[in-house]
């Protein structure tokens, strides 16, 4: 069978929605949870990556694992998904880290979600000339 992050999340959730105590929950055996291996949603190895993205993104599952005569022989997740075609330096790292993501944590207490902050309209502006659109009026 198969169980996910999702599935330990829900069990978690109905459980303690039950009244359940922590090591209750904890000591539950998995076969009780688990999807069997007959109703578990599968790649093969000489399906292309777009299949397995399309069987991934129709179906809202996270995970695809790839069997090979009955066995797991990969999972393909939506994280390889959203990495595809970046080369491994430019994922992470300290670097990548300061470069791309710093600037963007850290926002003052008084910052309303509801609009972006000055810095990030002041960007914006000096990034793009505003649309104008002409919609009309109706008599």
């Amino acid at each position: 069978g198969l169980i996910t992050s999702r599935d330990l999340l829900r069990i978690m959730a109905a459980s303690i929605k039950d009244g359940k105590s922590a090591e209750e929950i904890l000591n539950q055996s998995v076969i009780q949870q688990m999807t069997p291996i007959n109703q578990v949603i599968y790649g093969r190895p000489d399906e292309t990556i777009g299949m397995c993205r399309a069987i991934m993104a129709k179906l809202g599952i996270k995970c695809l694992p790839i069997l090979v005569d009955g066995r797991v022989e990969g999972i393909i997740t939506a994280r390889d998904m959203s990495e595809f075609y970046y080369d491994p330096k430019d994922l992470g790292g300290k670097k990548n880290y300061l470069t791309d993501v710093s600037e963007r944590v850290g926002l003052s207490e008084n910052t309303s979600m509801a609009e972006p902050p000055i810095f990030v309209r002041q960007h914006l502006a000096s990034k793009h000339d505003p649309l104008f659109i002409n919609v009309g009026t109706a008599a």
